[in-house]
């Protein structure tokens, strides 16, 4: 969801040249921060197919059993906080670098990052937001209601406008509310994009004008007064886990010093420690969140306990040394499917959705047997998971590629003409 790949667009001092190349001295050994990191692809992954798994109860024509007790005991949405940890983390990275390798002004490098952000982020979401518009006004006009398209699209402003979670938390709080919350939500999955978006206008300012110390100062304190915050589902906060992002910033800052490469435990070099470690992990994460972040069982410190446990993943992913995953052929795949993440998440919700409505408007529900119910739900997902990665594939070539080089290209320009 994120760039890897840092242009330095004007010539930059001696001095910066010289904090440039101690920098990656120190960090060559583990990790080039100006390629792909292959372990934080996988790790995207890993998210996006935990949060695909969480919503395949949106597909089940009829209920299971098996399925359900596999969600009790593993929170796959989590995958969202792992995302934001790594978000933080690959967005520090970047503005850092920028900040120490261009002699260009701090708001022209601002403005030039903002610019490359909206390429990157807003073409592919204002495309599926125009596809579920279009899905959401067929299936009104069978409602009886009036207003009923009009209050749906309700919500589609509030995602434009990367507000979404502000009118998710409204709505969690106001469900009698039927004025403003909207009748069909086929797109939630975005007040997690509008946290994000919110968080690359803010974070900015504070890099680059505020003092460093103080700043990292701010983001303990803040992690520290939000760990015991009650954040259930049906509450406001919910909307505003902003843990795991302040972790993967603190991360980045880590990751640009010395002990950064200290701490390093030799042991992971070797290849079954390290898979061991990583494996339990990524089992860990979901495991553990269903004991304290669950539905009916969230806890006063789940939210933070959920942020701690995915910055440890990015953590070990950031070193970049194969960590998660040795084999050639799980490691193509998956970073296949972490580069696709952003067009997977931003339309899976949408299909899904629309494939369980247009399978029960078509077929009904008139299976009897379990096993013909099995079938059923089987072909269901077969049908929606290869619907969903076909167009995240032709979303990913055909709008991400395109406008994230265009915006490349723009911010290169912006930042030669200072």
């Amino acid at each position: 969801m994120d760039e890897y790949c840092f242009q330095f667009t004007k010539a930059a001092t001696t001095e910066a040249i010289d904090r440039q190349e101690n920098l990656m001295s120190i960090l060559a050994p583990h990790a080039s921060i100006r390629n792909r990191n292959e372990d934080i692809e996988i790790l995207r992954g890993v998210a996006i197919i935990f949060i695909l798994v969480v919503h395949i109860r949106l597909l089940l024509i009829y209920p299971s059993s098996l399925y359900n007790g596999f969600l009790n005991l593993f929170q796959l949405s989590l995958g969202v906080d792992l995302f934001f940890v790594i978000s933080g983390f690959v967005i520090a990275n970047s503005l850092q670098h920028s900040l120490s390798g261009s002699s260009t002004s701090k708001y022209r490098q601002l403005l030039a990052f903002w610019l490359k952000r909206v390429f990157r982020l807003l073409p592919a979401a204002w495309l599926w937001l125009t596809v579920t518009v279009a899905i959401m006004f067929v299936i009104t006009q069978n409602i009886e209601a009036a207003d009923s398209f009009e209050r749906s699209m309700i919500p589609i402003y509030a995602a434009m406008l990367n507000i979404l979670n502000f009118y998710s938390a409204y709505c969690n709080a106001n469900p009698g509310n039927d004025s403003i919350c909207g009748i069909y939500y086929l797109h939630g999955q975005y007040w997690s994009l509008s946290l994000e978006e919110q968080f690359y206008f803010v974070f900015p300012f504070l890099l680059f004008f505020v003092n460093r110390k103080m700043f990292i100062a701010s983001l303990v304190l803040l992690l520290a007064a939000q760990f015991f915050w009650y954040r259930p589902v049906t509450s406001f906060g919910f909307f505003f886990r902003t843990d795991a992002l302040c972790w993967g910033i603190l991360l980045s800052f880590f990751s640009n010093s010395k002990r950064y490469i200290s701490i390093y435990p030799k042991v992971l070099d070797s290849k079954y420690v390290s898979s061991a470690l990583s494996l339990i992990l990524v089992i860990l994460l979901p495991a553990v969140g269903a004991h304290v972040t669950g539905v009916f069982n969230m806890k006063i410190y789940g939210v933070g306990l959920a942020a701690v446990l995915c910055v440890l993943l990015v953590w070990l992913a950031s070193y970049d040394k194969r960590h998660f995953g040795r084999s050639i052929g799980f490691r193509k795949v998956m970073m296949y499917i972490g580069s696709r993440s952003y067009a997977l998440y931003i339309s899976h919700l949408t299909l899904f959705i629309t494939i369980s409505l247009l399978w029960e408007a078509v077929f009904g529900k008139n299976a009897t047997s379990e096993f013909n119910k099995g079938l059923i739900n089987i072909v269901v997902l077969l049908i929606a998971f290869s619907m969903t990665f076909v167009l995240s594939e032709f979303t990913y070539r055909f709008v991400e590629l395109r406008y994230r080089n265009k915006g490349r290209k723009l911010a290169a320009e912006y930042l030669n003409k200072g």
